[in-house]
């Protein structure tokens, strides 16, 4: 993998996940805002590149996700890709769909801290 500082996030993956709820509140906190990063790495040696958009609680974050698949004995040069989006606000749950417009989509890690 072509990631220096954390290559084991890329060892597994969420192949076909739709949708994940993550509860980040409880019912008696006050709503806050979180910075989340999702970490994609698209392990396939074969087929066609996967295509999504990826929504939090039903608002647009990123759009046309594209991870291409590696090539026959490129497994080891895989290129990971970061996205972090900052100041999402949440009341309770956080629901992060992958919406999936060519193939299966891929998740290999998500980071969420809390902001001050």
């Amino acid at each position: 993998l072509q990631s220096e500082e954390t290559p084991w996030l890329y060892s597994s993956w969420a192949d076909g996940l739709n949708e994940i709820t993550l509860p980040l509140l409880g019912k008696n906190d006050a709503p806050t805002s979180f910075t989340v990063q999702l970490h994609f790495a698209n392990a396939r040696k074969d087929g066609e590149p996967s295509q999504f958009d990826v929504t939090f609680n039903g608002e647009a974050v990123l759009e046309n996700v594209e991870l291409l698949p590696v090539g026959d004995g490129e497994a080891d040069q895989k290129s990971t890709v970061v996205h972090e989006i900052k100041n999402v606000k949440v009341t309770d749950n956080l629901v992060i769909e992958l919406v999936a417009k060519q193939s299966v989509p891929v998740l290999n890690a998500i980071q969420i801290i809390r902001e001050r």
